[in-house]
């Protein structure tokens, strides 16, 4: 499965409240919020990575009612058919769930038109990370890219995700979705819960941060300077590195 990249983390965020301190911590956000079905109010902040070409994005949602919802998500990117890698696990007998959506499913939601493909995996087989892998179908009429997003606060690359995992969480990276090896899974650690513990960005330095910001706390990672920011009421933390 080396085709698969992760795409985006998808956090429940009521009110928005964490989004909002991102933002107040120098981050540029995507202006428009999207719905989804459910009633689900999602607000995106964009980045570009050394690693690939497409933008990966932190997704916070509003309005969450489902088991699956309450959770932390992360998605991985196919740009590959996603039925030949559902027929693959069918034959493996594991429980996926395939489904499509239109982009532009608010106004025609019976025909099948060009839109997102999704590859779910059922009866809680990752117990507290849910994960999907989404393939974007090409729009019609095409969509220029979109551009690269500046951060006020000087962070320029995504470079990936730390993981806490326990028996299951390995498992299912390894031998259901074998994506450890993937350069933006930068580590994981054996834990009694699954969970994202931090998401790792870099800014060409710390300054925009000061001591007295009372947002944002100064730590290392690595062995580097770098400053953290974090809600209590969300699962992981954002991790900044400085680049001296």
């Amino acid at each position: 499965m080396d085709e698969l990249m992760l795409d985006h983390i998808y956090t429940r965020d009521d009110d928005h409240f964490f989004f909002r301190l991102l933002e107040k911590s120098g981050f540029q956000p995507e202006v428009d919020p999207v719905t989804h079905p459910g009633n689900l109010v999602c607000r995106f902040i964009k980045f570009k990575s050394k690693s690939f070409s497409h933008l990966f994005y932190l997704e916070f949602v509003s309005g969450c009612q489902s088991e699956a919802e309450l959770k932390t998500g992360m998605s991985f990117r196919c740009d590959q058919k996603l039925e030949g890698l559902y027929n693959n696990l069918v034959k493996r007998s594991i429980d996926a769930e395939y489904e499509h959506r239109n982009y532009k499913w608010q106004e025609n939601s019976k025909d099948i038109l060009p839109g997102w493909n999704f590859l779910a995996f059922r009866h809680d087989i990752n117990k507290s990370i849910y994960t999907w892998i989404t393939e974007y179908e090409p729009h019609d009429p095409p969509r220029p890219a979109p551009p690269i997003p500046l951060h006020p606060n000087g962070v320029f690359d995504f470079l990936g995700v730390e993981l806490e995992l326990d028996d299951s969480g390995i498992h299912f990276f390894t031998d259901i979705l074998p994506v450890l090896h993937n350069p933006l899974l930068l580590k994981f650690e054996r834990a009694e819960q699954s969970k994202v513990k931090n998401i790792v960005f870099q800014a060409s330095s710390l300054n925009y941060f000061s001591e007295t910001n009372q947002d944002v706390i100064f730590c290392t990672w690595n062995n580097k300077k770098a400053v953290k920011v974090s809600d209590p009421k969300v699962d992981w933390n954002l991790v900044i590195v400085g680049c001296d």
